[in-house]
């Protein structure tokens, strides 16, 4: 049986015996990490600086530019 994942998970399937399939996209931590910071601005738990953009990796003028 294979498993679905993406292609960076393929070489840590296979070494744990299963057979890999990678056909999904992978998901981008550094995206996620900025979107999870710009949130916790947004719900003010994050004081200071402002954060980063999510996709952009450039600060933001205001928290509504996003």
């Amino acid at each position: 049986m294979a498993v679905a994942c993406p292609p960076g998970r393929a070489a840590s399937l296979q070494a744990a015996g299963l057979i890999p399939a990678p056909v999904l996209s992978a998901v981008d931590m550094v995206t996620t990490a900025r979107m999870f910071t710009y949130l916790a601005a947004v719900n003010g738990e994050q004081p200071g600086t402002m954060p980063l953009h999510p996709y952009t990796g450039r600060p933001v003028r205001g928290l509504a530019e996003f």
